[in-house]
């Protein structure tokens, strides 16, 4: 099983975060090495939606679908994979002031058994963790940018 976890610090209130992160089309922008996230039914967020999501790792593309189970505004969020490669990731947020918080992210790969899935585990665990690196940056700065252009907005 790979597992990878990381703190992105935002400079944005919770709920704008949670607003960004919420929004499935931002996917593809900050999760690095994402190439498509799409719903497959009639809900785009909440508890019980679903979507169809691709990943480049190195030269090879990882296809999933995945689920929302667990779904607390503004404070949690749990996808699992429900066909493809099994994976769980969960957004968990946190408030450090009323301008600031951080998106704390898990995900966890779990890759075939034996010693195919061993070694499919070693030779993309560097490209996990740099994908999470690079994911990590992207969230601080997008969500940033996103907070800066709704005060903008609405300010006369």
């Amino acid at each position: 099983m790979l597992e990878t976890v990381f703190v992105a610090p935002c400079d944005a209130p919770v709920e704008v975060a949670w607003d960004y992160f919420s929004d499935h089309r931002n996917a593809v922008k900050y999760m690095h090495g994402m190439v498509s996230y799409t719903p497959t039914g009639p809900l785009d967020k909440c508890a019980g939606a679903t979507f169809d999501g691709a990943m480049k790792l190195g030269p090879s593309t990882m296809k999933s679908t995945v689920e929302t189970v667990t779904w607390e505004e503004n404070s949690l969020a749990v996808y699992k994979s429900t066909q493809g490669v099994n994976l769980t990731t969960t957004y968990r947020f946190r408030k450090v002031d009323d301008d600031r918080c951080e998106v704390e992210v898990e995900m966890f790969f779990e890759l075939p058994g034996g010693v195919a899935g061993r070694a499919m585990e070693k030779a993309i665990e560097p490209i996990v963790r740099s994908n999470a690196n690079q994911t990590r940056d992207n969230m601080t700065r997008l969500v940033g940018e996103y907070h800066t252009e709704i005060k903008n907005s609405v300010q006369p």
